[in-house]
């Protein structure tokens, strides 16, 4: 699952399906006043993002504490995502 973070904070995670295509999750369709047709942009803040699928929370807080350099995580209770600050 990517995660995806918009410049005012607001982040969610979604999947891509077989078109290519991201649903944005309700609420963020609602903060941002989101109607069918509307063109959003996606902004990578960094280039260094480690994905892995993992079994457990302590495993992923685990491998968490073993990479140097984490920004910021997710853990959707099957895959962490690891964003690294740039150097």
């Amino acid at each position: 699952m990517t995660g995806f973070t918009c410049s005012s904070g607001v982040s969610f995670s979604g999947k891509i399906d077989s078109k290519g295509r991201i649903t944005a999750p309700a609420r963020i369709r609602d903060k941002f006043n989101l109607k069918k047709g509307d063109r959003v942009s996606i902004a990578l803040r960094s280039t260094r993002v480690v994905r892995e699928k993992v079994s457990s929370k302590s495993e992923a807080l685990e491998i968490v504490s073993d990479i140097k350099d984490v920004k910021e995580f997710s853990f959707d209770g099957e895959v962490l995502e690891a964003v690294l600050r740039d150097k």
